[in-house]
C-alpha cells in the first residue's frame, strides 16, 4: 500500500497493511528542532541545521531522507506567508521577538529559561 491508500483505507474505518505515520504535516505531528537533530543522528543521516516552519512551536521541517528513512505516509503542504512579510528576529536580555505573518508580535523566552514561560503572545 501507499502511503495515501493506508490513509484513505483508515479513514473508510477499514484496515491498511500497517497502521500510517505521519511526522510533521501539521502543528499536531509536529518535531522540535531539537529532537529532530538527535532523530537525524539516531537515524544516521548527515547532520544539519533544520529549517524552522514554525517559530512559536520551534518545530523543524522533516526533510525527504527522514521520511523515507522512517517511512513515513504524510507530507505537509503548508501555506506561504505574505509576499510582504520578512522574518525579523530582535531581541533583549530574556526574548527573543517576531512579528508573525498575521501581524502578531511574540516573544520566546531564550535558551535555558523556564518550561512554563517557553511562549506568550505579546499585544501591539
Amino acid at each position: 500500500m501507499t502511503g495515501r491508500e493506508r490513509i484513505l483505507t483508515t479513514i473508510k474505518h477499514q484496515e491498511p497493511d500497517r497502521v500510517p505515520f505521519d511526522l510533521g504535516s501539521t502543528p499536531v505531528t509536529g518535531i522540535h528542532h531539537i529532537t529532530y537533530r538527535k532523530l537525524r543522528k539516531a537515524l544516521g543521516l548527515p547532520q544539519k541545521e533544520p529549517t524552522i516552519w514554525h517559530m512559536m512551536q520551534q518545530l523543524a521541517w522533516v526533510d525527504d531522507d527522514v521520511h523515507e528513512a522512517l517511512r513515513t505516509d504524510a507530507k505537509g503542504a503548508r501555506p506561504k506567508a505574505p509576499s510582504s512579510w520578512r522574518l525579523e528576529l530582535t531581541e533583549d536580555a530574556n526574548y527573543v521577538y517576531y512579528t508573525d505573518e498575521w501581524g502578531i508580535v511574540r516573544r520566546q523566552q531564550k535558551e535555558g529559561g523556564y518550561y512554563f514561560d517557553l511562549f506568550f503572545i505579546v499585544s501591539h
